[in-house]
């Protein structure tokens, strides 16, 4: 695998393909915060805020980023958490 983002190890890269789904914490590189996918459609992603309810991370109402595919969310910093 070619490496989308070179901020990040290969191995992440690879883990945030495979394991990528709605409600997995990610988190950006550049970014002082992390985020939730609220939404995981035919490869679309919604990034949201995350809120905290009953020690549970959350997706929140605040869109963060929205992504064509998996591969572009990586290509712009953000893997699994």
């Amino acid at each position: 695998m070619e490496k989308l983002n070179k901020n990040w190890s290969e191995e992440i890269q690879k883990l945030t393909l495979k394991k990528l789904d709605v409600m997995s914490c990610v988190k950006n590189y550049k970014e002082p915060f992390n985020g939730c996918v609220s939404k995981l459609d035919h490869g679309k992603v919604v990034i949201s805020d995350v809120v905290v309810k009953n020690y549970f991370p959350l997706p929140g109402d605040k869109v963060l980023a929205e992504y064509e595919s998996i591969e572009d969310m990586i290509k712009d910093g953000w893997v699994i958490d």
